[in-house]
């Protein structure tokens, strides 16, 4: 058995171990470490599994301020049963509990659209409970699930939060696009002019099977570069739109640093992770069918029923749903 696995206790449990690093991205690729996992070597996780490094406890925490709780009472929507839940205003809260517990009802079906409805929003009828006080103190509430950000399958972070545009409009300005009289638009895989219509600009295209899992395959035409031949011959200091796409966080940096544009120059007003995300997101394989989602996990603490909740950080592959409350 082969897993790929983060949790130090599960690693530890196992018999042998590769360690590949020794950083991320174009840093790794490099084996630190293989054989039994009881001699790991002082490789970055070795040296985590031996406790010679650890990760620190967050700090001091902030503490609620005086008369800034939401306080709910009688919550009794689905597994939730009958209970009195106080969480401070102001402060990161994570809602914790085995899957099934009644975190999401909790959370979005009973705190959300009550504060929704209090706000003078009426979309869905809240959660059973008796009570809900402190809703007076809160603007606006906002609800990030694991539903798509996107219309598309073909969008992703680097279309839906505009960064996409400005390097559009910089290819535009070429001489070469200007010559073949294409806009912004032939630089978006989204919309028909110069993307693959092959493939419709995604890239790949799917095999239908008929008693098999469909297959996706790269597109024989773009060959996955999801545009026209001629779109991929406008380049902008040597690099095609496709090009700009698979660069790494690094290159995108240095590429576009020298650039000087009156409005909003791509790399002017985003940070690293900015970019990773955008690049990242934009350059890995489609999963076919799916469509981007974005979540939020807040960590910090709450109190239940009077008693604290366990404040815990951890990933999941399914993060719950966030409230941010103003």
């Amino acid at each position: 058995m082969v897993v790929v696995e983060h949790d130090p206790e599960i690693i530890r449990e196992s018999d042998y171990l590769l360690d590949l690093g020794p950083r991320a991205g174009e840093q790794g690729g490099e084996i630190m470490y293989f054989g039994p996992t009881s001699k790991v070597n002082d490789s970055l996780t070795g040296q985590y599994l031996k406790g010679r490094r650890q990760i620190p406890v967050a700090g001091r925490q902030r503490k609620p301020a005086k008369g800034r709780w939401l306080t709910i009472k009688g919550a009794a929507e689905n597994n939730l049963k009958n209970i009195d839940v106080r969480i401070p205003l102001g402060l990161f809260v994570c809602l914790t509990g085995v899957s099934g517990s009644g975190k999401s009802t909790l959370a979005e079906e009973v705190l959300y659209r009550a504060a929704r409805r209090a706000l003078g929003n009426h979309p869905d009828r809240p959660g059973q409970h008796r009570s809900i006080s402190g809703l007076n103190q809160i603007q606006d509430v906002v609800l990030v699930d694991q539903r798509s950000i996107g219309r598309t399958p073909r969008a992703n972070a680097l279309t839906y939060t505009k960064a996409l545009d400005p390097i559009r409009r910089l290819l535009a300005d070429t001489p070469a696009a200007k010559a073949k009289k294409f806009g912004p638009g032939h630089f978006s895989f989204n919309v028909a002019g110069g993307r693959c219509e092959t493939c419709n600009g995604d890239g790949f295209e799917k095999i239908e099977m008929q008693f098999l899992s469909d297959v996706f395959i790269t597109c024989p035409d773009c060959r996955g570069t999801r545009f026209k031949p001629a779109v991929l011959d406008v380049r902008y200091q040597g690099q095609n739109i496709h090009d700009i796409l698979t660069l790494t966080v690094d290159q995108a940096l240095a590429f576009f640093g020298d650039h000087k544009q009156n409005s909003h120059p791509p790399c002017s007003r985003w940070s690293r992770s900015d970019w990773a995300i955008s690049v990242w997101v934009s350059r890995s394989t489609p999963c076919p069918g799916a469509r981007p989602s974005v979540s939020s996990f807040p960590v910090s603490s709450a109190t239940a029923g009077g008693n604290p909740l366990t404040s815990c950080s951890y990933l999941t592959s399914r993060p719950p749903a966030c409230i941010s409350m103003i």
